[in-house]
């Protein structure tokens, strides 16, 4: 019993450093202006903020389809461990073929950057599955301590992404051309292959290290199997698996798919929450230092207070909105986070009649209520359909981010390019995604849980059957 706890708070810590390095996507904001700038000023080649926004495009759509296939396919066939190692080399050789890739084109870039390393983002289905089964009884909590490292990625990057770079605080300068803001200084544009190259070494010894600690609960099967004195009949067993169960698996995933999945309405709600936050999240984390350069003249300022202390609101937003998932139903917790993080957006433009201070401020309001998402949908996902297909409802509803992909670099297009950037209209256009998200979470169907959820709030005796049932 105790090996087994040791194992599953591992499993933990693991998928907390998985999603502490994955977690970079909040960060990509941090770097654009950099890796722009270089490409500008040493390669000669005239990109725009909007331009190198499709890397961060590419990074999502192609996000979206892995997140989907490992579930459905890629898990089933090869387990959890292979998908784990494959995964988290190829996020790891991303920025390092970026290094290379910058001074050839934006289209390389994109390739590396965008397309390889996002390949390596299938490493976060088994860190929303594999916690869960060892803590049932807790799920949004143990999902609040994984995925609090995504969030905690700004804190533990930003700052490493600016000691390297930009140690100085050097200044960027505006462009002729637009109100854009590039750094121009020969030492800081010369640090920007040393950062790629660095963040590819460490990204590549914390997933190692992550994956050894992902162990994964034994089924009965298993049991019965390492109890056995026969290592040939193991051996058998094992080969056997590999050629036909496994496909089995494959087909058993996908008829459950389409025959319990895709008809409960539970599933679609669920799947328009994520494309609702998703636009926040897309939106702010490409554009909140290239819209705060616009008034701030600090990067380290920028950095400093916002990009890596909006990290710690990040993984508070994930712990808190979790442990209360166990507490509070869903509907409860999820509206009052869709209208706070809609309030906070659709005024952000007001900060810059006001100081940078207010605008740190507004950030955090953001992040502090954005990512708790990315908790609760794992742990409502794995309550309504189980901890086998849970993982296939959180890869699928992924499938949501190519639509939101495509959103953002039309109004990006539209609203953040020319003389004139217009971030109002922009961040009213991303309200859009907590209103979504507040309709989608009032008309969930209740589930038991939040029944009893319900009842313990309310003090009142719980009922013996659910009242509610999902269709």
């Amino acid at each position: 019993m105790a090996c087994v706890s040791i194992k599953g708070v591992l499993a933990v810590i693991g998928g907390f450093l998985i999603n502490l390095i994955l977690g970079v996507l909040f960060s990509f904001g941090n770097i654009m202006p950099y890796i722009a700038s270089y490409m500008r000023e040493v390669a000669g080649i005239p990109v725009s903020y909007s331009d190198f926004a499709s890397v961060n495009m590419v990074f999502v759509f192609t996000n979206g389809f892995v997140l989907a296939f490992a579930p459905l396919i890629l898990i089933p066939f090869v387990g959890n461990k292979i998908v784990l190692y494959f995964s988290c080399l190829c996020f790891s050789v991303g920025p390092v073929l970026a290094r290379f890739a910058m001074d050839k084109s934006l289209g390389l870039v994109i390739l590396t950057y965008g397309f390889i390393q996002a390949i390596g983002n299938m490493a976060l289905i088994p860190t929303y599955t594999i916690p869960m089964r060892w803590f049932p009884n807790h799920r949004g909590s143990i999902m609040g301590l994984v995925t609090a490292g995504y969030g905690l990625s700004t804190l533990a990057l930003s700052p490493i992404q600016i000691l390297i770079v930009n140690p100085d605080n050097v200044s960027p300068i505006k462009d002729d051309s637009s109100e854009d803001m590039f750094f121009r200084d020969p030492e800081v544009l010369a640090r920007v292959p040393t950062l790629l190259i660095t963040l590819s070494i460490v990204y590549a010894v914390v997933l190692f290290i992550a994956c050894l600690f992902m162990f994964e609960p034994a089924s009965e099967s298993d049991e019965a199997i390492e109890s056995s004195a026969n290592k040939d009949q193991v051996d058998q067993r094992q080969s056997r698996e590999t050629i036909g169960v496994k496909w089995n698996r494959i087909k058993e995933t996908l008829i459950y798919f389409k025959s319990n999945i895709l008809p409960c309405k539970a599933y679609y709600f669920i799947l328009f929450t994520r494309f609702a936050v998703v636009i926040c999240t897309i939106s702010l984390t490409t554009y909140y230092k290239a819209f705060a350069l616009t008034f701030i003249q600090s990067d380290f300022f920028i950095t400093s207070y916002v990009g890596a202390l909006s990290g710690v609101s990040s993984s508070m937003s994930s712990i808190i909105y979790g442990f209360v998932l166990d507490w509070v139903p869903y509907k409860f917790v999820v509206s009052f986070m869709m209208v706070i993080l809609g309030i906070a957006i659709g005024t952000l433009y007001i900060t810059t009649l006001l100081n940078e201070i207010w605008f740190v401020l507004w950030m955090h309001a953001i992040f502090l209520n954005m990512q708790g998402i990315f908790a609760v949908i794992p742990a409502k996902s794995n309550e309504i359909f189980g901890e086998t297909y849970g993982g296939v409802v959180v890869g699928t509803t992924a499938l949501s981010d190519i639509i939101v992909t495509g959103m953002i670099e039309l109004f990006g297009s539209l609203l953040l390019t020319g003389l004139q950037i217009n971030y109002l209209h922009y961040f009213l256009f991303v309200c859009i995604g907590p209103t979504i998200g507040l309709f989608c979470t009032l008309f969930l169907p209740a589930t038991e849980e939040d029944q009893k959820r319900l009842n313990r709030m309310l003090c009142r005796e719980e009922p013996t059957q659910s009242t509610m049932k999902l269709t």
